[in-house]
């Protein structure tokens, strides 16, 4: 029996992203290794033709470009860690932003501090969340696989 997408559970959207990840990482060359669930902060590892690793951790929605993550984020900055966004579009290609750990980093580290900054409801200091968010909503890192090759 298939599922339509709307069907999908949250974790189910989190599989299928991996999965089409590992496929689009194995038609460029690089090995995938799709972990099962117990490496915190990485779902896939990646070696690349010259034998170095990266960690890769996939967020994925079913048709937007804003990601949901926890506050760990904000830590995971490494040379070799990145970030695959993935927008299912309603299971035509999907769109993956592949982009740097520190990218991301600083971008939920600075859009939190920014939503703290303002008022909450009823003009209220805004209460801390573990929750952070990322977008890309100008595609500056749409299929941006060459970055997982040009590493310094």
């Amino acid at each position: 029996m298939s599922k339509s997408l709307e069907n999908l559970t949250n974790a189910e959207t989190g599989i299928v992203g991996e999965y089409f990840v590992a496929a689009e990482l194995s038609l460029r060359g690089i090995l995938a290794a799709i972990t099962l669930r117990n490496a915190p902060g990485v779902d896939i590892i990646g070696s690349l033709k010259d034998g170095t690793n990266i960690s890769i951790q996939v967020k994925t929605t079913k048709d937007n470009k804003k990601w949901l993550l926890n506050k760990k984020v904000e830590n995971s900055e490494s040379n070799y860690h990145f970030f695959i966004f993935v927008s299912l579009n309603k299971f035509q290609r999907p769109d993956y932003h592949i982009v740097p750990s520190s990218v991301v980093a600083k971008s939920c580290r600075d859009g939190h501090a920014n939503w703290l900054a303002k008022p909450g409801r009823n003009g209220k200091k805004t209460k801390d969340s573990d929750l952070r968010t990322f977008s890309d909503e100008n595609d500056l890192y749409l299929e941006n696989w060459e970055i997982l090759t040009n590493i310094i």
